[in-house]
């Protein structure tokens, strides 16, 4: 029973109880109005999914006979090229299906069913809705459109799943006072209890989505966040298989600082771009490499793929076809085509997201004596970011 309600959904009341906790300790009335109106939303919410999962069981229970075959998770520091590596392994559409941003809001195959509905009205009256939520992307993505694009009908990672029931170190979007829920950073060191409830809820949230969008495809995930759950989607999914992009300290380090901070300049100003609790990102992102490498041990090299960002990015249409034939894929003439397309296109592309390891106060011993191993086993100069 436990697991079935844990299936139907998870939350951690605690980790709710700190947000508000902590938030009310270091009042800023700006910061209060934002927090308690996520407070008030992630209640919503919650009633809302618990209601359509239930009557999915009703209407859809033939989803849990949806298998999982041979999934595939992009995992790797955040700022390590996944995104771009999911969204080219998105174009081999036959074979992959993925989570876009909106399917992340309410996972639930009669709210699947109903937007498929809503799409098929929408374009009989000449596509309304839809230019009113390019509108809403807008204005809503703006600030991350040279960081992160985003948009609610882009290929996204999942990790909306696990923010949404509270399970997620990305929680610190909108709680700067990191150190309080860093049990979440690595999640395979949470209790036995709560990592068989956060997999119950996850792998039960795949069916639901491949039941709705593709039950004959693999499913195609990219999350960062995920590369503390290495040791749980292993045993959750023994026939996985991990994608692994790795880039340097040195930039991924000061840019996941930049990119999940960006929020605090709205709501936490009287926090110090170089103070502790904007370097506890930092110190996620550590945690993340050392996990990582003490998991290496356990991968099947049948089943695992390793790049460095500069050779992906550099050449981005050998490393996906070298991923094919390291996992035995045979890619379609259609999808080789779309893949020299796209690769084509993005190499007029140019980040303009700007860091240093400075500006938050990161010192380069500090990384390099924490990463000693990482350092030596990828070959990263301690002078450069190679």
């Amino acid at each position: 029973m436990r697991k079935w309600l844990a299936e139907v959904f998870y939350w951690d009341w605690k980790v709710f109880a700190t947000l508000l906790y902590w938030n009310l300790r270091y009042f800023y009335w700006k910061r209060a109005l934002i927090i308690f109106g996520v407070a008030l939303i992630l209640l919503l919410h919650a009633t809302l999914s618990v209601v359509l999962r239930l009557l999915d069981e009703v209407f859809y229970p033939a989803y849990r006979k949806t298998p999982i075959r041979e999934p595939v998770f992009i995992i790797s520091n955040p700022r390590s090229g996944t995104t771009y590596m999911h969204r080219l392994l998105c174009l081999d559409e036959k074979r992959f299906t993925y989570f876009l941003l909106y399917h992340t809001f309410l996972p639930s195959v009669l709210f699947f069913r109903f937007i498929l509905v809503l799409k098929r009205l929408d374009k009989k009256m000449n596509w309304p809705l839809r230019r009113f939520f390019e509108k809403v992307e807008d204005r809503v993505f703006e600030g991350w459109k040279d960081i992160h694009p985003m948009g609610f009908e882009r290929s996204e990672e999942d990790e909306g799943l696990f923010v949404l029931s509270l399970m997620s170190p990305a929680i610190g979007l909108v709680f700067p006072w990191m150190k309080k829920i860093d049990a979440l950073w690595i999640a395979d060191e949470l209790p036995a209890h709560k990592k068989a409830r956060m997999m119950a809820y996850y792998r039960n949230t795949i069916q639901r989505f491949l039941y709705a969008w593709g039950p004959d495809k693999v499913f195609l995930s990219k999350n960062v966040i995920s590369t503390g759950r290495m040791g749980m989607l292993l045993e959750t999914f023994p026939d996985a298989r991990i994608i692994y992009p790795v880039r340097h300290p040195y930039k991924t380090i000061p840019s996941i600082t930049s990119m999940f901070a960006a929020p605090w300049k709205l709501y936490a100003p009287d926090i110090p771009e170089n103070s502790p609790e904007y370097r506890n990102w930092g110190m996620l992102s550590i945690r993340f490499y050392q996990h990582f490498f003490r998991m290496m041990p356990h991968l099947d090299a049948e089943r695992f793929y390793h790049v460095r960002y500069k050779d992906f990015v550099k050449n981005p249409m050998d490393t996906i076809l070298d991923i094919y034939r390291t996992f035995g894929w045979k890619p379609d003439e259609d999808f080789v085509e779309r893949l020299r397309n796209q690769c084509n296109r993005s190499r007029q592309y140019r980040s303009k997201h700007d860091y240093t390891l400075e500006q938050y106060g990161y010192e380069k011993a500090v990384i390099e004596e924490e990463l000693r191993e990482v350092f030596e086993y990828f070959r990263f100069k301690k002078d450069g970011v190679s």
